[in-house]
């Protein structure tokens, strides 16, 4: 079995960065990235999971505002992993 950087869902590989906790992404990690987006100046596509619990989907289109050329995809009846 793989390891997994989500202790929600499994233990964290040894040495790894947990940015995530049962109750959804440490806030600081969050404003971090949310503040850089604008940084991002290849194409973008953007998926995300209409139910996601972890990252709400208000965050998705906040990311598409700011990520020039970028598009948002969002998969209906799938949470905060559309990749499974």
């Amino acid at each position: 079995m793989g390891c997994f950087h989500y202790p929600v869902l499994r233990q964290p590989c040894k040495g790894a960065t947990v940015h995530v906790h049962i109750f959804g992404t440490k806030k600081d990690v969050l404003d971090e990235t949310m503040m850089n987006l604008s940084r991002i100046t290849s194409p973008t596509l953007i998926i995300w999971g209409r139910q996601d619990a972890i990252l709400a989907l208000k965050q998705a289109y906040y990311a598409k505002e700011k990520i020039s050329n970028s598009k948002l995809h969002i998969i209906e009846q799938c949470g905060h992993m559309p990749n499974f």
